[in-house]
């Protein structure tokens, strides 16, 4: 399991040098809620575009999020 500081982390790192994406950089840690809006805002931004690729890194990043989620429920 992923821990949720490590996602913050790695959101934290991706916000710095995708400066598209309008959402601010996170002061760690955050809340659930929080993480749970800024991956809504990610989403949203990556269905907006057009050219997004399979490796691109905030894709991945949901795609880890989504994963952490579906841990909490099951465990």
């Amino acid at each position: 399991m992923k821990s949720p500081l490590k996602l913050q982390e790695k959101l934290r790192i991706l916000l710095k040098v995708n400066h598209d994406l309008r959402l601010r950089v996170p002061i760690l840690p955050m809340t659930d809620r929080e993480l749970r809006d800024a991956a809504w805002v990610v989403e949203a931004y990556l269905q907006s575009k057009d050219d997004v690729i399979n490796s691109d890194p905030l894709k991945e990043w949901l795609e880890e999020y989504r994963f952490f989620l579906a841990d909490q429920k099951g465990g």
